[in-house]
């Protein structure tokens, strides 16, 4: 074990990797609860996407760990299962098998770019300011699922001014107005106090240094909490129960077939629409996996990637360990699509592994294994409540806040795309008029400034896509 992993060379000790393993997996452990919840309110059973969650977690970690040598973790991402869920699902109109099957299509695209190198063509395209911006915006997406979910919104409607639809859904216009609920009741009140210990345990953590595993801590207080007030149900609830690996059999695989791949393309009219999901999942996996990879992989003192492994980047073949592990990353899409969930891709929560002193690959095993063991707690994890996962969410969507900060919000050329993208994807309750309102207002600018041959070949060709897709739903 130390001559495979190096673990004596890495100055470090098979007991401190397996901590520090432990470490990562109790800060990112709330994807467990947090992912069911999301891509379940698109039609995927609960009980199935907990269980894919599970292994899509733990074969990307072990594969990261034994193939790569890292300490590094993955899972379904967040972002991405609000993507399927609320946008391919919920406003492109494709059922939950479809969805996966989009998933699985930009997950081989991405192995592709990742294989070919064409994701450098396809990630020089996009400029750095957009980049930075679609992050701030999810963040501020996923912060607003998490207020809804808590319970903390409510929206009031001019009269006559909404549509009922048969199955009773409410289709407003404009004039719906969000304000914060007037009375507080059981769920906002644990949800208040999940975000409030979050809140404090991840300040303490900044303070001190040491990591309280903040996130799964406050969701895991917050549902106790719940149990008294009559939102947490643990009425008949067997802690140790396997009936989720039933319905895992509905998800495994379920994007090959009808409806699924098969039937993805039956409508030429959504053609379209399933290239410009396609699209930007693959967008958003490539720039999230080489940023995440990146920027946790120079954390000073670690050197995951130190000097000698970055000039064996870029060579022909995997030399180095930064190849692997995008590689690796890049598999994400279309194994975890397989396994009944959205793509899985590095956790930034990585990095409190690493800060423990997690060196190596056994780092990773170890995360991989504890998502192994958490497989019999399926009904433990079912009865966490929306409220109590809200926190998570907000604070989820604040750390990506900071990206902001490194926009150069003096320069109109720059600025006005990124405000267009970050205030469009939370208010359009979708990632991809975000987007399309960056890039195009990006397009449009330099055209008009006459620095058009400064814009790349495929950002001119995403912009058509956007624009037939805006011009399509019009007609």
């Amino acid at each position: 074990m130390d001559k495979y992993f190096q673990i004596t060379a890495h100055q470090s000790t098979a007991l401190r990797e397996v901590l520090c393993g432990v470490t990562t997996f109790l800060t990112m452990s709330y994807i467990l609860f947090v992912n069911p919840s999301i891509l379940s309110e698109s039609g995927l059973p609960a009980g199935g996407v907990f269980v894919a969650t599970a292994l899509s977690a733990a074969l990307g970690a072990v594969l990261l760990g034994l193939l790569a040598n890292v300490p590094l973790a993955m899972a379904p991402g967040m972002g991405l299962n609000t993507f399927f869920t609320y946008t391919v699902c919920a406003v492109m109109g494709f059922q939950w098998q479809e969805a996966l099957s989009l998933t699985f299509i930009s997950g081989l695209l991405h192995v592709a770019i990742m294989a070919t190198g064409l994701r450098k063509a396809l990630v020089k395209a996009i400029p750095g300011h957009l980049k930075l911006a679609f992050g701030v915006g999810l963040g501020l997406f996923i912060a607003y699922v998490g207020l809804k979910n808590a319970g903390f919104l409510t929206f009031t409607i001019a009269p006559g001014q909404y549509r009922l639809l048969d199955g009773g859904t409410v289709i407003a216009d404009a004039s719906a107005v969000p304000s914060f609920v007037s009375v507080v009741g059981s769920a906002q009140i644990i949800a208040l106090i999940g975000l409030a210990l979050i809140a404090a345990l991840l300040a303490l953590e900044k303070k001190t240094g040491d990591s309280y595993a903040a996130l799964p801590v406050g969701i895991i207080a917050a549902t106790a909490i719940g149990i008294p007030l009559g939102v947490t149900k643990m009425t008949g609830l067997n802690f140790i129960d396997l009936s989720a690996l039933g319905e895992f059999s509905r998800v495994f695989m379920a994007f090959w077939g009808r409806p699924g791949l098969m039937s993805l393309f039956d409508d030429p009219g959504r053609l379209t629409v399933a290239v410009l999901a396609v699209m930007i999942t693959l967008l958003t996996n490539v720039m999230d996996s080489i940023g995440t990879v990146m920027g946790i992989g120079q954390i000073r003192d670690a050197e995951i990637f130190d000097q000698a492994d970055m000039e064996k980047f870029g060579r022909p073949g995997w030399a180095s360990k930064l190849d692997r592990t995008l590689i690796i990353n890049s598999l994400g899409g279309s194994l975890s699509a397989a396994m009944g969930s959205s793509t899985s891709t590095v956790f930034m929560e990585s990095v409190t592994g690493i800060a423990a002193g997690g060196r190596t690959g056994l780092s990773a095993v170890a995360t991989g294994l504890m998502f192994i063991l958490c497989l019999p707690l399926a009904k433990f994890f079912s009865c966490i409540p929306p409220a109590a996962i809200a926190p998570a969410l907000i604070v989820a969507g604040a750390f990506m806040i900071p990206l902001a900060a490194r926009i150069d919000w003096s320069s109109f050329e720059e600025s006005f795309p990124a405000f267009m993208t970050i205030v469009c994807i939370p208010l359009t309750y979708g990632f991809v008029y975000g987007i399309a309102a960056g890039i195009l207002s990006h397009v449009v600018i330099q055209v008009a400034v006459g620095r058009s041959r400064s814009v790349h070949p495929a950002l001119y060709a995403v912009a058509l896509i956007f624009l037939a897709v805006l011009v399509g739903e019009a007609f």
